[in-house]
Order: structure tokens, then C-alpha cells, then sequence
């Protein structure tokens, strides 16, 4: 038994080695960001929905209007607030904590990136998957709560069990279904895996049973969640296909292009002038290297290959205008993958050179992009302040709102999920660019008592400030502060309801 434990240890010594390197991830305090961007009160209202108590936010108070579907579905996929659900149970935390959970899933994402790179790339693979884990980009979004890092973790296993299959084995087959699915069940646009497998299966016939098997895992994953969570926790692609309607897929594209041109061109550190050069150097020579590596890649046809242009094509056509560079995040693998690609074909016959470039490049960034974050994360004093529900400004509201407003009333704010969550009050978003009418129909409809506006960018609301002025005479101010203004339909005067 001795001889087996020394045995499989010496075979993952590199994964071990990783482990232990990407440890110190969660010395990096950084708190759990919970601002007005109030996607993680959507996924926290449905991790708490399973609780089914009394004593947690009703997820039912957040009313969803379909007038401002771009807002935020009414549900998102099930998977993920199913995980923070366990992990809320499993380790009595607040949510202000899940950014632990978040660097849980990251080692094992970063891990599962080096499983994908090593059996042609070894150590650098190693270095390319610690750099990834500890980029400034992704130290800053396991702050957030967001799904991204599990999506991004799911796919890159359900394409491993696929790619890594060399011998056909069934249950491969079966458990790249499987994650397949729960990376549908995560994001929605987890569904292009399996149509990108049947394309594989197509081009690289392997036979009409790896399709069955695939396929069977799929289904009877996706079934199990049918019967576990809310038919309402499925309707996301139909949300994405509202949006669909109204932006074209030219426009969609062109949009992502030009969103995605810019976000690629920004740093998440002010360099000062001494080193922005050297970074410029350096990543203009990634992308050089990565383009090679992708224009390499058509000259073959792996499963790898065809996986990255199905995934890399339906985030380009997505209609996504406000995410950011988090929806890149399951490419970037890919995009490590093809870059040693290039360095493999511009530098065959230079080892020496291939290799002192690699170093320089490595430590550059270690030294200038990764040393100061991981400095500052290390010694950051965490500022309960940073939370809406502790900020000097924001807790006197939301004081005010659970003290104030019934059960039975209802509160109109552009940011309704986060209302609902820290009061647990009905709460609904107007669309922000309806007309005057428009507006009115909406307010016809929800019969709001309360209405929020507040002075911060994020909050800009014209249509209800437009719907406001028109009425003025018909709200009593009752809470204001600096940056927040509660208004109340005066009992004798009650327009347009």
C-alpha cells in the first residue's frame, strides 16, 4: 500500500507541486465585492430560495418585468446557487465569505488548465496555469460572486475527458456528457458543447456509440436537474433569445469586437511610465505568438481546436454588452494553448533562445504585473464599509426600508435584486429608457408605494427621474441623504395609479 501512495504521488507530483503554489490564494484578503452591480443578490436570492425559511429573503419579492428583460432573468441557471447553497450549509458562512468558495473552485480550474497543457507542454504548463491563477484580473473577480470560474472549470473538464479518451472508454464518454450538462446548467452557453461534439464526432467518426454514451450522461444529467430545481431556473436561453430580437447578430458581433478590443488593450494596473513599455513589448509578442498558434491550428483538426472556434464564435455573436472580459474567461486556456503553439513554430530550431524567452517574459510580469497585487492583497486590511449593507450611506436606507415599508407594499429601484435581498421587501426595476408613457403603463402595473433614486452613475435612472418630475406634486419625500432619496405616493394623490 506504501508502494501504490509512493507511487501515484511521484505520478502527480506536478499537480501536488501546483496545489501547494496556488495555496497562498487564499491568504490574499480581499472581501467579497457586494455593490450596486447586484448580479450576486440574483444568484444568493436562489442559493437562499433553497433554504425555504422564514428567516431568508424571499425570492418571490423580486418582481420581474418583462418590459426590462435586459435588466437580469428572472432566474439563473440552477447549478451554481445549488453550490453556494453547500457551501453555505457545509460551512455556516455569510455570503460576504464566498469568495473563499470562488478560490476553491480557481485552484481547481487552474489545475484542470495545467491537466489540459501538460502532455505536450509539462512545465511550462506548470508556470502558464500559476500565472493564470494568480492574474490581477482573476485575483479581482474571485472576489465577485459570479459563476464564471465554475463554468470555466466545467468546460475544460468535460473537454478533457472527451480529448483525453485515446482508448474509448465508456465511462469517459458518459462523464464528459455529464459535465457537459452541469456546465449548461451553470451558463447557459454551456449548450455549445454539445452540438460542438456532435460536429467532432462528424468530422473524427468515432462511432455512433460515444454519441449514445455522450448523450445519455447529457440527458440524464440535465433530467436529475429538471426534477431537482424550479422549471423557472431553465428559462435563461429564452431570456437570451428576448435579447436576441431586438440586437442583431451583426450588431451583436460588431459590438463584442469592439467591447472586447477595448478590454484587451486595458491593464488592471497604472504602470508607471518606466515599465509600459516592457508590457506593451510583452504582450504585443503573447498575442504575435498566439495568432500563429491559431492560424497553426487549421492545418489539423483536434478536439481542442474545434472546441475553442465553437465556444470562441458563440461569445462573439452573444448579445453581451456589459459583462466584460469575464465571458473570455473559458478561452483562456485556449488562448495559453495556442500560444506555446507559436513559440513552438517561430522558435523550433532555437531552443536556447525559445527558452530564455520564456523566463524573461515570465518574470517580467511576476515582477511588474503580479508582484504588486499580490502584495497589496496580502497585506489589504478588509473595510466592511466596501458592503452596501455596512457602506455609511447605503446601511441607513436599507435600515429605513426594513423598518418602513410593509410586506404588502412595493418599492420601485433600478436595483431591485439587491433591495429584495438586503430587506427582504417586494421590490421591481423600470425599464430606465421608457418613455413618459411607457413608464406609466409599468407603474400602473407593479403599484409601487416607494420609489429610490440615488445621485451615484451607477443608479442613472431617466425614466423614472422623468416620471418623478411629471408628478411631483403627487410624493411626499420621505428618506434623503447624501446619496439616496426615498420617495412615498401621497395617500390623497395618487397619479396615473
Amino acid at each position: 500500500m506504501l508502494k501504490d501512495i509512493i507511487r501515484n504521488t511521484t505520478k502527480y507530483k506536478f499537480e501536488l507541486l501546483l496545489i501547494c503554489l496556488l495555496l497562498p490564494l487564499y491568504l490574499i484578503k480581499h472581501a467579497t465585492s457586494l455593490d450596486w452591480g447586484d448580479d450576486f443578490a440574483g444568484y444568493i436570492l436562489q442559493a437562499y430560495h433553497h433554504n425555504n425559511t422564514a428567516f431568508t429573503p424571499a425570492i418571490e419579492n423580486y418582481l420581474y418585468n418583462p418590459d426590462y428583460f435586459i435588466y437580469a432573468p428572472e432566474r439563473y441557471p440552477p447549478f451554481y446557487p445549488f453550490i453556494l447553497w453547500i457551501f453555505s450549509r457545509i460551512t455556516h458562512s455569510q455570503f460576504s465569505n464566498y469568495a473563499q468558495l470562488n478560490t476553491t473552485i480557481l485552484l481547481f480550474w487552474a489545475v484542470s488548465v495545467y491537466v489540459f497543457l501538460k502532455r505536450e507542454y509539462k512545465v511550462s504548463a506548470l508556470i502558464a496555469a500559476i500565472l493564470l491563477a494568480y492574474f490581477p484580473f482573476i485575483i479581482e473577480l474571485k472576489n465577485e460572486i459570479l459563476s464564471d470560474f465554475l463554468f470555466s472549470f466545467l468546460i475544460i473538464i468535460s473537454i478533457l475527458f472527451h480529448k483525453e479518451n485515446k482508448n474509448n472508454k465508456n465511462r469517459y464518454f458518459i462523464l464528459s456528457g455529464i459535465f457537459a450538462c452541469l456546465a449548461f446548467l451553470t451558463k447557459s452557453l454551456g449548450i455549445f458543447l454539445p452540438i460542438t461534439f456532435i460536429l467532432i464526432s462528424i468530422i473524427n467518426w468515432q462511432g455512433i456509440k460515444a454519441l449514445l454514451l455522450y448523450y445519455a450522461g447529457f440527458f440524464v444529467c440535465l433530467i436529475s436537474g429538471l426534477l431537482l430545481f424550479e422549471w423557472k431556473e431553465f428559462q435563461n436561453l429564452i431570456f437570451f433569445s428576448k435579447i436576441a430580437q431586438h440586437i442583431s447578430t451583426y450588431d451583436a458581433l460588431i459590438s463584442n469586437m469592439n467591447l472586447y478590443t477595448d478590454l484587451v488593450n486595458y491593464f488592471p494596473i497604472n504602470f508607471s511610465n518606466k515599465y509600459s513599455f516592457l508590457i506593451k513589448w510583452i504582450y504585443a509578442s503573447l498575442t504575435t505568438m498566439g495568432l500563429i498558434g491559431v492560424l497553426l491550428s487549421f492545418k489539423k483538426k483536434s478536439e481542442a481546436d474545434l472546441y475553442f472556434r465553437s465556444l470562441f464564435m458563440l461569445i462573439f455573436i452573444f448579445p453581451n454588452s456589459r459583462q466584460g472580459l469575464r465571458y473570455l474567461l473559458p478561452l483562456f486556456p485556449f488562448f495559453i494553448m495556442y500560444i506555446f503553439q507559436g513559440f513552438q513554430a517561430a522558435l523550433s530550431n532555437h531552443e536556447k533562445v525559445k527558452t530564455a524567452f520564456k523566463i524573461t517574459i515570465t518574470a517580467a510580469l511576476v515582477i511588474i504585473l503580479y508582484k504588486p497585487v499580490i502584495s497589496a492583497g496580502l497585506n489589504k486590511k478588509i473595510n466592511s464599509s466596501d458592503s452596501l449593507d455596512q457602506n455609511t450611506t447605503t446601511k441607513p436606507l436599507i435600515d429605513f426600508l426594513k423598518t418602513t415599508v410593509s410586506e404588502n407594499e412595493t418599492i420601485c429601484f433600478k436595483k431591485a435584486r439587491a433591495i429584495v435581498l438586503y430587506t427582504n421587501k417586494k421590490c421591481f426595476a423600470n425599464n430606465i429608457e421608457h418613455s413618459l408613457s411607457d413608464t406609466q403603463k409599468e407603474m400602473q402595473k407593479y403599484k409601487p408605494d416607494y420609489f429610490i433614486t440615488g445621485n451615484l452613475d451607477l443608479l442613472y435612472n431617466p425614466a423614472l427621474d422623468n416620471f418623478i418630475k411629471t408628478h411631483s406634486l403627487g410624493f411626499d419625500t420621505v428618506f434623503k441623504n447624501s446619496n439616496y432619496t426615498v420617495l412615498k405616493w401621497k395617500k390623497t394623490s395618487t397619479p396615473g395609479l
